[in-house]
């Protein structure tokens, strides 16, 4: 890309994007947005980052109810699924995790009320009752407990009102099978004093991929929640809120994809899927996908002074992870996956705040982080084909020449187990001063030291007795006894970060920025090793340090905003999960040396009171400078799950209003052009480029009480993968994820 030819561009959007407001008669305006993205209450269009924030009214017009389907409404944003719905990898202008081991936490760190989240098993949960979302893209770390360098996504659920009680019920049900319901309730136990809330949440979907072999098709799920919070306000100084959050989820696999079947069928099976569609499969295992997760937290806000506040953010969480999968998708048990994990987190941050109303402001805090993961693996390979041959009904006939004594493959399973601890200890400091009254310095920096330790691993290979159809233990594992582990591992790291920049208000309705900032990702373990304790390697640490210019402003009476980024990010290390076909040894490696440049738009347009008009679009050229994985080159490849264009578009229409209420009608759209699921860039695991379109028609009665909606996602029912692995060496053909096809239903809400 011609980064002159880009600032170029930025510079002449910005000369018309400057231009004064026009007077409009109409009396209606763009909702001010406020957030809390830098750690106080501001407006959206006040903060020199590139932010979208999304709220609860919004999210309930786009049906939004998993964190999966929240890249529909924001720029450079794309969301995989190698695990389902259920477990969405986000990437952020490029930025994303290439490793999916259970272990890691990516460089998109998710947060709610402010608390980390950190692997897997503590990302997965409904969106319910809450107030908005914040999607802050590009590196963090001086004002958040977690540095990372894609961005950060921020959930912020509804508080307790210490004045008035209030709650709803939301009732809804559509195809294949769903049922749904949410509800929330508030009150004050003492007024202004002491308030709860309770929100519950529970959806129940049968399977989208139909299994034409047993009775309960794939990649159902069965979600139940709760939150309880509690607000405690006896001064003016101070507040104290505790929140505690369960979530229990069950399914029957994430219900993946045979693609690009070679000669020979599965697993040269001959099994080729012939005379399935996209979402049906033949498999013989129901598998299953069962998350756990709480959390628990409590936070402390104290003003000290006018001009001096403290807060604390304790928080606890613990979750579990389980999995069944049949990965290949056939009859027949050639490939079944088993992984599981259990995770528990504690963190700790402090911060002081400083804001006297003048021309400097500061943020400063402390942060500390344990993190503990127990976890492991078990692949079965080729369980039907133990001792050679299998009769007309897939049943194994026993002959005992070809087992995994013979291959290391045929008739066996591999299992292993680990426990990681990770510990991170952190310092940052955040200031604003404004130089002038319409230029503003911000300056950032932060200090992280982290320590991941490894504990007993160890890996065991077991083959299929094709006589008594049992489980022989066959040790060809690590560390080589059966007995043993391997000795524990301790890596650590430290590293500092930071950002600098200028914002500047060309008129009170339009303000452009310049930053510059940089931030990383903790290096981590590999382990999805079997068979030599060489898989078994730490990676280097990710790096990005990112050059962004911005520009956000309002016009025509605040009828029209318009906000643009411009950014050149210099990407260092990325990790990959690499495997090598030809040896059958995995190890994390790093991509030396990435880059990305992008732009972005994002507007919002009102040219009445009842239509709403809201348009995105993002734009990536992205490329690994320097990288080579298995002896060969791939230097100039696209980036993973980075897409060259992007685009969204909705409209919100308000009609047929009357005394008992009004109707609306709201559409959305989204495309997203070609992409590669792997750095390789192998052609047959390309997505091309697709779109997706939802609607829903709404009625709400006058005094706002009651809701009756119809939806539709994906109307058109395109046929698309979410994600893709190359299957092809292994076991002969390629290993997706579908997306979800078109799904429609109804729900009613009652609020008081």
């Amino acid at each position: 890309m011609n980064r002159n030819k880009n600032i170029n561009s930025l510079a002449v959007a910005i000369s018309i994007l400057a231009v004064p407001s026009l007077a409009v008669a109409e009396s209606f305006s763009i909702e001010e947005v406020m957030v809390t993205a830098q750690k106080r209450t501001e407006s959206v269009q006040d903060i020199p980052v590139a932010i979208t924030a999304l709220s609860a009214e919004a999210m309930s017009n786009a049906k939004i109810d998993t964190s999966s389907q929240l890249a529909a409404s924001i720029p450079n944003v794309q969301v995989s699924m190698p695990f389902g719905e259920t477990m969405p990898v986000y990437t952020i202008r490029g930025v994303t995790m290439a490793e999916y081991s259970l272990n890691q936490a990516g460089p998109i760190a998710m947060y709610t009320d402010e608390v980390y989240r950190g692997v897997a098993a503590l990302q997965a949960f409904p969106l319910y009752d809450l107030e908005r979302v914040e999607v802050l893209r590009g590196p963090q770390g001086t004002l958040y407990g977690k540095n990372v360098t894609g961005g950060a996504v921020n959930f912020h659920t509804k508080a307790p009102s210490l004045s008035d009680t209030e709650g709803f019920i939301t009732v809804g049900a559509g195809d294949y099978g769903r049922l749904e319901s949410k509800a929330a309730f508030s009150t004050p136990l003492i007024d202004d004093v002491l308030a709860v809330r309770a929100a519950l949440y529970y959806q129940k979907v049968d399977g989208y991929v139909e299994n034409l072999v047993l009775s309960e098709d794939a990649s159902s799920v069965e979600d139940t929640s709760g939150r309880l919070t509690v607000l405690y306000n006896p001064t003016e100084e101070l507040d104290v809120t505790f929140r505690f959050q369960h979530l229990t989820g069950k399914g029957t696999g994430p219900g993946s994809a045979q693609a690009n079947v070679g000669p020979g069928g599965i697993s040269w099976s001959g099994y080729t899927r012939e005379g399935l569609n996209f979402h049906e499969t033949q498999s013989d295992l129901k598998g299953h996908n069962d998350l756990e997760n709480t959390l628990a937290s409590l936070t402390v806000n104290y003003d000290l002074s006018d001009s001096l506040a403290l807060t604390s953010i304790t928080s606890y969480q613990d979750g579990s992870w389980d999995v069944l999968e049949d990965a290949d998708g056939t009859p027949i048990n050639l490939s079944h996956n088993i992984y599981y994990s259990d995770v528990e987190q504690t963190t700790q941050e402090l911060r002081l705040a400083y804001d006297d109303g003048g021309n400097f402001n500061w943020i400063g805090g402390l942060y500390a982080s344990e993190e503990k993961v127990d976890g492991g693996y078990e692949y079965q390979f080729l369980l039907a084909y133990a001792g050679d041959n299998i009769d007309a009904n897939w049943n194994p006939v026993p002959n005992g020449i070809n087992d995994c004594q013979d291959d290391f493959f045929t008739g066996c399973t591999v299992v292993n187990s680990y426990e990681q601890k990770k510990t991170s200890y952190a310092s940052y400091f955040h200031s604003n001063y404004k130089i002038a009254e319409q230029l503003t310095l911000t300056a950032g920096v932060r200090y992280t030291r982290e320590e991941a330790v490894l504990d007993k691993y160890r890996a065991d290979n077991f083959y299929l007795d094709p006589v008594s159809q049992t489980q022989v233990f066959d040790y060809n594992g690590i560390p080589g006894d059966g007995n043993q582990f391997l000795p524990k591992m301790t890596d650590d790291m430290d590293r500092w970060g930071g950002n600098v920049g200028l914002d500047y208000f060309i008129s009170e309705e339009v303000m452009a920025y310049a930053s510059w900032s940089s931030s990383f990702r903790g290096g981590s373990y590999q382990v999805q090793g079997f068979y030599d304790p060489s898989e078994i390697n730490f990676s280097k640490p990710e790096r990005l340090e990112a050059i962004e210019l911005g520009i956000k402003g309002t016009y025509f009476d605040d009828h029209l905003r318009l906000n643009a980024a411009i950014f050149d990010y210099d990407y260092t290390n990325q990790q990959f999960l690499n495997s090598d076909p030809t040896s059958f040894l995995y190890s994390l490696v790093n991509a030396p040396e990435a880059s990305i440049q992008g732009v972005e738009f994002e507007v919002t347009y009102l040219p009445s009171s009842s239509v709403a008009i809201n348009i995105s679009v993002g734009y990536l050229d992205s490329e690994y400078e320097e990288l080579m994985l298995n002896g060969v080159d791939y230097s100039g490849n696209d980036m993973i799950n980075a897409p060259e264009l992007n685009f969204n578009a909705s409209i919100d229409w308000t009609f047929l209003e009357s005394e008992m209420g009004s109707f609306s009608l709201y559409l959305d759209g989204v495309y997203s052009s070609d992409q590669y699921f792997d750095a390789p860039n192998t052609e047959r695991l390309e997505q091309e480029g697709y779109d997706l379109m939802n609607g829903r028609l709404s009625f709400k009665s006058s005094e706002e009480k009651y809701t009756l909606s119809l939806w539709v996602r994906n109307i058109a029912d395109k046929e698309y993968y979410s994600y893709a692995f190359d299957n092809l060496a292994y076991f002969n053909f390629d290993y997706n994820q579908r997306g979800l096809p078109r799904m429609f239903g109804a729900e009613a809400t009652v609020s008081f």
